[in-house]
């Protein structure tokens, strides 16, 4: 889960109001004094095909292979006649192809 850090809501200058099944359910994902999201959802799917924005790669398009490091994302592309080639692009170089 993700911790976001303790603080008030509010709107503008001034505290929120909030209906109470809202405040109800930020107490149940209270720990500690944090509320704890659930992890995001993923962006990509593996095998989703994607286009490169960006860089030496930029235009390409492949299949999402993995999250290579925090920011980088792993993709195959078809390189030089052979296919499945992985590289390893910034993970803002990286749209899903609708």
């Amino acid at each position: 889960m993700r911790v976001v850090a303790r603080g008030l809501i509010m709107d503008g200058d001034q505290p929120a109001h909030l209906p109470d099944a809202v405040i109800a359910e930020i107490r149940e994902r209270e720990r500690g004094g944090f509320v704890c999201l659930p992890p995001a959802p993923p962006r990509l799917v593996r095998g989703q095909r994607v286009r490169i924005t960006r860089g030496p790669f930029e235009g390409h398009r492949g299949l999402w292979a993995g999250q290579a490091t925090q920011d980088r994302e792993r993709v195959l592309l078809e390189l030089l006649g052979q296919k499945d080639v992985p590289v390893e692009v910034p993970a803002d170089d990286v749209v899903p192809i609708q």
